[in-house]
């Protein structure tokens, strides 16, 4: 197994990472604006006070990652276009 990406306070804006292996990745401070990240699995990843505005989630795996308050706080949003019920948002 591999260990986990280190991504954090990167700036990836616009990426095409739809349907990436992201799970355990660091993705905290990260500039995640604008990315597709559509299928990808981010598992387990930290994505506190990563900025996601405009972020293409929908389909993304999103088990027991880390998602803080304070992204929102910091005049950042989440765009999440797929079904909240099977999205698997927010720690398990």
């Amino acid at each position: 197994m591999f260990p986990p990406m280190q991504l954090a306070e990167a700036d990836l804006r616009g990426a095409e990472l739809s349907t990436a292996d992201l799970s355990r990745a660091d993705l905290s401070g990260a500039n995640l604006n604008n990315m597709n990240l559509s299928l990808a699995n981010l598992s387990s990843a930290n994505l506190s006070l990563a900025q996601l505005t405009n972020a293409n989630l929908v389909g993304a795996t999103l088990v027991s990652s880390e998602l803080e308050q304070g992204a929102a706080e910091q005049g950042t949003a989440v765009r999440d276009k797929s079904n909240a019920g099977e999205s698997g948002r927010g720690r398990s």
